[in-house]
């Protein structure tokens, strides 16, 4: 059994049941170990592999590769070179993800996505279940700006209360209370800024 078994096994329980973990010998062309095998193969099956491939010389984009299984499940493949010994490559070890799951939720999932968290007006805005609606917002423009909530400073703080004043949020008279609950502001900090938007 391949040395890197314990490893090879470790992965595929990890990443159970989407992963399937297949070591082959490449001086015999055969299978030498597999572990969650959805694809069916077992130890001693041949690897079907071309001998004359140069492993050093792939790119990233030649070894993750797509395939279907027997079964037509949608497989996201890495096949990587094992140093053995004396660092020359005699196994291949191959990690093999089922998608089919992930395809069957994509539709679904870009319905979700695509369905709009605000009304354009911003007059519209905050007028419902202001809360919910003030955590969406900060945190689809920290996402936008690729940006860490716990982590903002106090100038993308600023600039975040510019942009949710440009929209009305401050309108109704509790947005003080839960902007400064998600920013970790005072009410003071807060109404500070707000009199430095409104003399700009």
């Amino acid at each position: 059994m391949s040395i890197y078994a314990p490893l090879a096994k470790s992965i595929a329980q990890l990443f159970s049941p989407f992963v399937e973990i297949v070591i082959h010998d490449l001086e015999s062309g055969k299978l030498s170990f597999i572990h969650n095998a959805f694809s069916k193969r077992q130890v001693g099956d041949p690897s079907y592999l071309d001998k004359n491939i140069d492993w050093d010389g792939l790119s990233l984009s030649e070894i993750i590769y797509d395939k279907i299984n027997f079964d037509g499940r949608m497989i996201k493949s890495v096949s990587i070179p094992l140093p053995l010994h004396n660092f020359t490559r005699r196994e291949l070890l191959c990690i093999n993800f089922d998608t089919s799951f992930f395809h069957t939720l994509k539709p679904f999932i870009d319905q979700v996505l695509a369905s709009p968290l605000f009304q354009e007006k911003p007059e519209a805005l905050f007028k419902d279940d202001l809360d919910s609606r003030l955590h969406a917002f900060i945190h689809e423009y920290v996402q936008k700006h690729r940006l860490v909530l716990s982590a903002l400073t106090k100038e993308q703080k600023r600039a975040l209360l510019y942009d949710l004043y440009d929209k009305g949020a401050f309108e109704h008279k509790n947005a003080a209370t839960v902007i400064g609950r998600i920013l970790d502001l005072s009410r003071a900090t807060i109404y500070n800024y707000l009199k430095d938007i409104k003399e700009l």
